[in-house]
């Protein structure tokens, strides 16, 4: 392995044992003993193996690697896919995975998501009594308001799922003595509308869908919640036909709505309205239904021996505000998907990918030459002349290592950020903080240049900070609090790293940061709550996408060549000019193809030759002979020889460097009493970023003698 890649993966792992360990020391080192030692070991094998160098430290370090992803990475995948299971109800499957967790990382988190699955089962069955009295204990034990309201409003919640409206309603009612002054979250107005409406409390089922309306509808869960408000309060009232033709047909799941959810509000619905028989229908479930879902089988149950039971007639502004949802809400219910898959996050993805298979299929996909080709941040061109690298380069990675680490953050924030923003608003935070990093690194830096998505990584970080920053009544306030200081330690992490490591550009991510964060910020408190306003929201995000667009036909239009720029120095008493590739660097008296690896790409010999110099083809004959004899030394071997015009030739040689095979073509003419030989040096790997551009070279080349 490559070692800067193995001393980049030490200081990750060591930094991240790190905070591991402070945050360890911080809860009860002693809980995890046996764990904690472990990853106290790691981490000073890393830290012996970064400062040791040698082979002996080389085994160290892949030691300790092995640790690490035994400890470390095996069970935070593992928990990953337990969290996958959990939400989609596989609780043995999720059980089973968080067992061989717990085998790898053998710590008290780990057990106490094995009870939490446990009690989850339990709840899913209809048994929440444990739960119950699990949250009452710490309700009572909790002094602290804020944290005693928060798990006060999650009994509430667990009270509505399990059915027991009278103390849900009763709760709430001392949380409201207490000083609770609103509803926090959109799916605690929505359990609180389903216990008002079981308990027929029509004033309090209009007040709590006030105060969901009052959250923000353009974001896809607030809308979801509203949804699933006016399919009860339709049922409820019964609305009968209009939810037979929402929510048709009635045997197919969808992903707000199941199949037992859709049967049990169209039951209620004609309940309401009279239709016995067709309520009968839908409320009696069969076996694999009521194994789906055994607390909605019950209340079926109850809602048949009990009959209809109907709402007070609303007042007129109440029925026209049934008639519009009543009018809306089938069209609504087939728009609303449910959490939509991550479109945009999937597309910029598999674009990542198939430029990096572009670059493989070019030649190496470090190739500075193949880099340059596609469009990589050559920070000199970037802000002259050729802006579309700006863009294209947050495509193109260094390596697999490189498209690996930025595909799994961009898949983490950007499944989180898509949920809230939706595929436009998501895009253009892509593409601006991408930008907006590339930059930062141009300015910053000036020479060189950069590849990457880690720009539009770190704008997806700043996004979603953002969004928990500023939409504070979407999440559970602990857990949003958890998420926000994870999020601090990946950038004070990163940061670390980048500082840390010449190879690392922290300008690009620095600079993403704060274009996906500006962006993240504008898109929240601008919203789209209007339709000029939304019409804005649009524009940005089509804007990215005509921007990428444009920077990928130019670069396409631009494959294999290099826009030319005129290079002069003086040189033996000349003024020497000539129109060369731009990413040429000039030295003193030379150009250095930043591609090339073994000397200067270009140099110019001179020589004045006396007044019986003879014929121009003598002359280069006598100094092509001078030039082989002092190049045998140096394995010089003479591969073609051709007329170069009237008074010239073109030769080409081989040659090996430091053990490296190389060219070299030599123009050589005879103009002004004047010898010039234009000297073209490469090795394999820039072959074709110097050879194609050597004639143009030459043939533009002119010499002025400068007055002593």
């Amino acid at each position: 392995m490559d070692p800067h890649l193995l001393r980049f993966l030490l200081l990750l792992f060591v930094i991240n044992l790190g905070f591991q360990l402070v945050r360890r020391f911080r809860e009860g080192f002693s809980a995890d003993l046996p764990y904690n030692v472990l990853l106290a070991a790691d981490a000073g094998l890393c830290v012996y193996a970064l400062s040791t160098p040698g082979r002996t430290a080389s085994l160290w370090a892949w030691l300790a690697i092995g640790i690490f992803v035994g400890a470390v990475l095996i069970p935070a995948v593992l928990l990953l896919f337990s969290q996958v299971a959990m939400g989609r109800a596989r609780w043995e499957l999720a059980a089973r995975l968080l067992a061989i967790a717990h085998v790898f990382a053998p710590s008290v988190e780990v057990r106490r998501r094995l009870e939490h699955v446990a009690r989850l089962r339990k709840a899913h069955a209809g048994n929440v009594e444990e739960i119950e009295r699990e949250l009452s204990a710490e309700i009572a034990r909790n002094s602290d308001p804020e944290g005693r309201r928060l798990l006060q409003e999650t009994l509430l919640e667990l009270l509505a799922f399990s059915g027991q409206w009278e103390r849900c309603l009763a709760l709430y009612d001392r949380m409201a003595q207490e000083g609770m002054t609103r509803v926090s979250r959109p799916t605690l107005a929505v359990a609180m509308i389903r216990a008002s409406l079981e308990s027929r409390d029509a004033a309090r089922v209009w007040g709590f869908y006030a105060e969901l309306r009052k959250f923000d509808a353009s974001d896809p869960a607030v809308s979801s919640a509203l949804l699933s408000a006016e399919i009860m309060l339709l049922a409820a009232y019964g609305y009968a036909d209009e939810l037979e033709r929402a929510l048709y047909p009635a045997h197919r799941p969808h992903p707000v709505f199941p199949v037992s959810s859709k049967r049990y509000w169209l039951g209620l619905a004609h309940l309401q309205e009279g239709g016995t028989a067709r309520a009968e229908a839908h409320l009696s479930f069969e076996p694999a239904l009521a194994r789906e879902n055994p607390i909605l089988d019950r209340l079926a149950r109850e809602l048949v021996r009990r009959g209809p039971a109907p709402m007070e007639e609303p007042e007129a502004r109440l029925r026209e505000e049934l008639d519009r949802m009543a009018r809306q809400v089938p069209d609504r219910f087939r728009q609303v998907r449910g959490p939509r898959p991550p479109v945009a996050t999937g597309l910029f993805l598999a674009a990542m990918l198939g430029v990096f298979f572009w670059q493989t299929w070019k030649g190496d996909a470090e190739n500075l030459w193949t880099l340059y080709q596609l469009g990589a941040n050559f920070r000199t061109l970037s802000l002259d002349g050729e802006p579309w690298r700006l863009v294209t380069s947050m495509f193109l990675h260094a390596g697999v290592l490189h498209l690996l680490l930025n595909g799994l953050m961009l898949y983490m924030f950007g499944r989180i950020l898509e949920v809230h923003f939706g595929f436009l608003r998501t895009l253009a935070v892509f593409v601006f903080s991408g930008t907006c990093g590339s930059v930062a690194s141009a300015l910053v830096y000036r020479q060189g240049l950069s590849v990457g998505a880690s720009g539009a990584v770190f704008g997806m970080v700043g996004a979603v900070l953002m969004m928990f920053v500023i939409a504070k009544d979407l999440w559970h306030p602990v857990w949003r609090k958890k998420q926000i200081h994870n999020l601090v330690f990946l950038l004070l992490l990163n940061l670390i790293l980048g500082f840390s490591m010449s190879m690392i550009d922290n300008a690009a991510h620095i600079g993403g940061f704060f274009g996906g964060a500006f962006l993240g910020w504008f898109f929240l408190v601008f919203g789209a709550r209007s339709t000029w306003r939304r019409a804005v929201v649009r524009g940005i995000g089509f804007a990215a996408i005509v921007a990428v667009a444009w920077s990928w036909t130019l670069t396409v239009r631009h494959l294999g060549s290099a826009r030319l720029q005129t290079a002069s120095w003086r040189q033996g008493g000349h003024e020497l000019s000539l129109r060369v590739p731009v990413f040429w660097h000039q030295t003193v008296e030379s150009l250095q193809n930043p591609m090339c690896r073994l000397m200067p790409t270009f140099s110019v010999t001179h020589a004045e030759l006396p007044a019986d110099a003879g014929p121009p083809t003598a002359v280069v004959e006598e100094f092509l002979g001078q030039y082989q004899g002092q190049g045998k030394r140096d394995g010089l071997k003479l591969e073609r020889q051709e007329p170069a015009g009237p008074a010239g030739v073109e030769v080409e040689f081989s040659f090996t460097f430091q053990r490296t095979p190389g060219r070299e073509l030599l123009f050589i003419r005879v103009e002004g009493g004047m010898l010039w030989a234009l000297r073209f040096v490469w090795d394999p790997g820039c072959a074709d970023s110097v050879r194609p551009f050597a004639g143009a070279v030459s043939r533009s080349f002119t010499a002025r003698r400068t007055p002593r």
